[in-house]
């Protein structure tokens, strides 16, 4: 088996207990796979209100926010080409390339989706609408996910319990519609409606 990540999951950040030692508010999620071949969907959160504010010019098509199309350092091959004036090598300081060959930049220019800055010393930017957006891509730190509320719909009263979000994620980021999603410690069959809310087949076992 190979240990692919170990995920923090933030379950709490209340006070309670702290005279005596660190607050426990964290699990650890091992994630494997067999043999290192594995289906892995990334998975993506909500924007902040900050990062929402990137969104801040709009044209015909929608929302969107310019992203550099230049990365630091030279390049000698196409990346590295003066293109609409614009030499990368004098940009930065030790040089740039564009991060598309030219092109590639002049059939994105005829689509309208180069921003064009109107201030001195502005360069080419690629728009990158809104509607495009997945999210915020999420890492081995969650910390966006509550635990379960004794008022929420999906409490049952069931000590270990854990949030259908948690495994919505967990299930989402690991199989495919129609695959196959086991669980031979069931519990309070969470992980088993949730496979069956994603259009997964399963298989759940317990000794409860």
């Amino acid at each position: 088996q190979h240990l692919e990540n170990v995920i923090s999951w933030k379950r709490s950040a209340l006070a309670a207990g702290v005279k005596t030692q660190w607050r426990n508010s964290q699990d650890f999620i091992l994630y494997f796979s067999k043999s290192g071949r594995h289906i892995f969907n990334p998975q993506f959160g909500e924007y902040t209100e900050s990062s929402k504010k990137h969104y801040s010019h709009k044209d015909e098509r929608g929302i969107f926010q310019p992203v550099p199309i230049l990365a630091s350092g030279r390049s000698n091959g196409a990346t590295g080409a003066v293109w609409r004036g614009f030499d990368p090598n004098r940009l930065g300081k030790n040089g740039m390339h564009w991060l598309k060959n030219p092109t590639v930049l002049d059939e994105l220019d005829a689509q309208g989706l180069i921003y064009w800055p109107n201030k001195e010393g502005g360069t080419p930017r690629l728009k990158y609408y809104e509607s495009e957006a997945k999210g915020v891509y999420i890492s081995d730190f969650w910390d966006d996910i509550d635990v379960i509320n004794s008022m929420a719909d999906e409490y049952q009263n069931y000590n270990t319990q854990k949030p259908e979000a948690l495994l919505e994620r967990i299930i989402k980021s690991s199989s495919n519609e129609g695959d196959l999603v086991a669980d031979i410690f069931s519990g309070s069959g969470t992980a088993l409606a949730v496979a069956e809310k994603l259009n997964r087949k399963w298989i759940g076992c317990d000794l409860g």
